[in-house]
């Protein structure tokens, strides 16, 4: 599969195109040999473009163009078109009738809408709190501590920028954690309110109750007020741990 993030080159146009379709010598300014791009390397594969909705109308018409011929040209070649046999797979945040011409919606044969954070149940939020915790566990190879109520905060605190944020803001609070835990010499990787990053503070005060009820249904133990998401384990493992397993 070839990725590309269409938003690394949203504020030139002239260069994303390039990127996607290649160029050949002199089509602009520095284009000094003929260029292969993305979608000729995605031959015979997947071409997964992030954040779609980035791409000009002229972009989004070479696409469909691709998709209903298989056929394309790149930038400023004048032969005949070069031809590729690919699955594109696009994923965008915006709302595709606001952002995607009718013409290229029309020639995309499944879509498929995700839930947002905000619109998952606490039960997965819980799931993806330990998941990204494990994740960080994992790359150092150690423990990582945790309050009940760190555990309330990371479900319940206002996400506003979706999963990936949520993934991002708990990133950053265990590299605070880590830090302190080398500079300072300390006995275990512990998160503190401290330690928490700016995001999910922000979002505290505006989501966070305390203690959830709703957790408490949903948790193996709902007074065990000590968690460690052990690096060294699988997640499976953490899960079976902390969160009720659904009868089989």
């Amino acid at each position: 599969m070839v990725t590309f993030n269409c938003a690394n080159y949203a504020d030139n146009p002239q260069l994303l195109m390039s990127q996607l379709f290649g160029y050949v010598k002199g089509a602009y300014t520095g284009a000094d040999k003929d260029m292969p791009g993305l979608v000729e390397l995605a031959d015979e594969g997947i071409l997964f473009l992030d954040e779609i909705h980035r791409l000009s109308p002229e972009g989004q018409e070479k696409l469909f163009f691709l998709i209903d011929k298989g056929e394309f040209k790149r930038m400023g070649e004048t032969g005949k078109e070069r031809r590729v046999n690919l699955r594109l797979i696009g994923a965008t945040t915006e709302t595709l009738e606001d952002c995607m011409l009718n013409t290229f919606l029309r020639r995309v044969s499944v879509h498929i809408l995700l839930p947002s954070l905000a619109e998952r149940s606490v039960k997965e939020r819980l799931i993806l709190v330990f998941y990204f915790l494990w994740k960080e566990a994992q790359k150092i190879k150690q423990r990582i501590h945790l309050s009940r109520d760190i555990i309330d905060i990371l479900v319940h605190y206002k996400c506003v920028a979706n999963i990936g944020q949520l993934e991002s803001d708990i990133r950053l609070t265990c590299a605070k954690v880590y830090f302190n835990y080398i500079s300072e010499k300390e006995d275990m990787i512990r998160i503190k309110f401290h330690h928490i990053s700016s995001g999910i503070q922000q979002g505290i005060f505006v989501k966070y109750e305390g203690k959830s009820r709703v957790l408490d249904e949903i948790m193996v133990n709902p007074d065990e007020n000590h968690f460690i998401v052990d690096g060294h384990q699988s997640f499976d493992e953490t899960l079976e741990r902390y969160i009720k397993q659904e009868a089989k």
